[in-house]
């Protein structure tokens, strides 16, 4: 229940809830595990041998290897890893029925489900296995097992891809980021130490069986901005900021698409905010559901700018969207769920898309909806550039996080010296 309770603070990042998460995650050790449990954790040694003359070992714990989003940004690196210097352990704490999870098992050096397993047996088991770096994707979101890092299953031990905030645990050796999504100015934010790649924190696998972009201008000089977000993150001062474009701009419409636009609620809350601004309720339209994956890709087509929502920024939506050639303008916020748009769109290099408050967001949006001969021009190449950029390579990326496990195991062995004399 806590983990649920820290999951909607964090995804309620008000200045009120970002002062108390941080305290309140680092509870959930105290709530969760008896003080002899912390305790063995505190004491736990491990030896670990020289990496001259053998692989690193790699665990990763996960909800998510399946039919998931964080599947996706796993399933884009894990196959590049350089086998001579690593080796897989995939420890699934939730079972899927899919063909991606089977591709999952099938990378793996060794695939061991603890989904039946106590936390307590899982730990032994990792440990028996004896794993050098163990990553785990899951935070504080479904089916995580966190009681298995707050026992110390490995040497080092690091969150990364599949949570927002900090996960409190102070057996949690290191947060995977970058300097765009976690500044050092956020630091004091999470109870982990910032581990900051040289390069995008993720990698994105292009969608090859997406259809090819074919937006064209509007002939009416229409402008459609556009954003296929979950309507739980257009909350109110998303709302004002988008009446205030729609005020600027009056040729543009908007277009919401997400399941939840079905919801009447969900409809009259967000038309509510909007006209009860001025706008005109015509300029607001809800997209149907698609019939296809293929379909609801197409729907790009129809968007001119995507909108990046506040304070809660895209995730797989904002990859989706520029992917389809669509630019995508985002705020920089003053913590990392609002800043995931920011690392998305620097990592394929466009820092001007990224605006550091609301006038400057309404004042790029309404620049790059005038000049459409710029839009028209880019967009013919957007999915190149994508498509070359760091953020669609993950034979990079999986060097880059070999070197930095490695780096990781040295700093907890040696300057830590976990390992007894």
């Amino acid at each position: 229940y806590r983990s649920n309770l820290l999951f909607l603070m964090a995804y309620s990042p008000d200045r009120q809830s970002q002062a108390t998460y941080r305290h309140e995650a680092m509870q959930w050790e105290q709530m969760s595990l008896p003080e002899s449990a912390r305790k063995a954790a505190r004491q736990q040694t491990f030896v670990v041998p020289s990496l001259q003359d053998r692989p690193l070992r790699l665990g990763i714990l996960s909800a998510e290897v399946g039919q998931h989003a964080v599947a996706h940004f796993l399933k884009s690196w894990l196959p590049w890893l350089d086998r001579s210097r690593i080796s897989l352990y995939l420890y699934p704490t939730r079972s899927y029925a899919d063909d991606k999870s089977q591709a999952f098992a099938a990378l793996a050096d060794v695939w061991c489900p603890v989904e039946d397993w106590d936390d307590e047996a899982a730990t032994r088991r990792i440990r028996a296995d004896r794993i050098d770096v163990l990553i785990e994707t899951s935070g504080h979101t479904a089916h995580n097992r966190l009681g298995i890092i707050a026992r110390r299953a490995a040497p080092v031990q690091c969150h990364y891809i599949g949570y927002f905030a900090s996960t409190g645990l102070s057996e949690m050796d290191y947060f995977l980021a970058d300097g765009t999504l976690i500044p050092n100015c956020l630091d004091h934010q999470f109870v982990e130490r910032i581990w900051r790649l040289p390069r995008p924190w993720l990698a994105y696998t292009p969608l090859e069986e997406a259809p090819e972009p074919a937006w064209r201008p509007a002939l009416d000089g229409k402008i459609c901005l556009g954003s296929f977000n979950n309507l739980i993150k257009v909350r109110e001062t998303c709302l004002e900021i988008w009446a205030r474009l729609l005020l600027a701009l009056p040729e543009a419409w908007l277009l919401l698409k997400d399941g939840r636009t079905l919801d009447e609620t969900s409809r009259r809350r967000i038309r509510h905010a909007l006209t009860s601004r001025g706008v005109s309720d015509e300029r607001i339209v809800f997209a149907e559901r698609a019939a296809t994956w293929r379909e609801h890709m197409s729907q790009y087509d129809r968007v001119d700018i995507a909108l990046d929502t506040v304070p809660l920024n895209s995730g797989t939506t904002a990859f989706d969207a520029l992917w389809m050639g669509v630019p995508l303008i985002t705020l920089a916020g003053d913590h990392m769920a609002g800043r995931m748009g920011a690392a998305i769109v620097a990592g394929i290099g466009k820092p001007d898309w990224i605006t550091q408050d609301e006038d400057d967001y309404v004042t790029r949006v309404v620049t790059l909806a005038r000049d459409v001969v710029g839009r028209t021009r880019m967009r013919a190449v957007q999915r190149e550039w994508m498509r070359a950029s760091l953020l669609c390579d993950g034979a990079d990326l999986a060097d880059t996080l070999t070197d930095v496990f490695e780096q990781m195991l040295r700093q907890r062995t040696n300057s830590l010296n976990r390992a007894p004399p």
